[in-house]
């Protein structure tokens, strides 16, 4: 949503001031959505993981930092001609709009891998779990029956 945003407020620099205004209030959305996810997502990390909260909520930050720049760069170039020196600024804040993307989807991707280390790591375990029993049921090897009295014993 924020690339498509970008990709509508960068074309509306061409156009009039309603498509430019157009553009704007979907960015101020998109970034709200953008802010209220990554709080959630924030506040599902343990509590033990600070430092993945903190470097999720800024790449968040850089992002709505990154927005604002280009909405002001759309504005700047908003009616003048390509080879205005305000275009070059506002390919300058796309590209640096699209950087910050990347970063916040890497971040979110590794707080994402942190996240479910320890369940995968519990499926592996359970998988060699089961491989283990099913190897000692096609043993062939024949275990007496045994009560749980004769568990409690041993």
């Amino acid at each position: 949503a924020v690339v498509s945003t970008q990709s509508t407020g960068v074309s509306g620099a061409g156009a009039d001031q309603a498509a430019l205004k157009e553009a704007a209030l979907a960015a101020q959305e998109t970034i709200k959505d953008l802010a209220d996810a990554s709080k959630l997502g924030a506040g599902a990390l343990s509590l033990d993981d600070v430092e993945t909260q903190v470097m999720l909520l800024n790449a968040c930050m850089d992002v709505a930092k990154a927005l604002g720049t280009l909405i002001d760069s759309t504005k700047d170039a908003c009616g003048k001609s390509s080879d205005d020196e305000s275009m070059d600024t506002l390919k300058a804040s796309a590209k640096e709009m699209i950087q910050s993307v990347s970063s916040l989807l890497k971040t979110v991707k590794s707080a994402e891998d942190k996240a479910t280390r320890g369940t995968r790591a519990l499926e592996i375990a359970v998988d060699s779990v089961s491989n283990d029993i099913k190897s000692l049921d096609n043993s062939g090897v024949s275990v007496p029956p045994a009560s749980p009295e004769d568990l409690i014993r041993a």
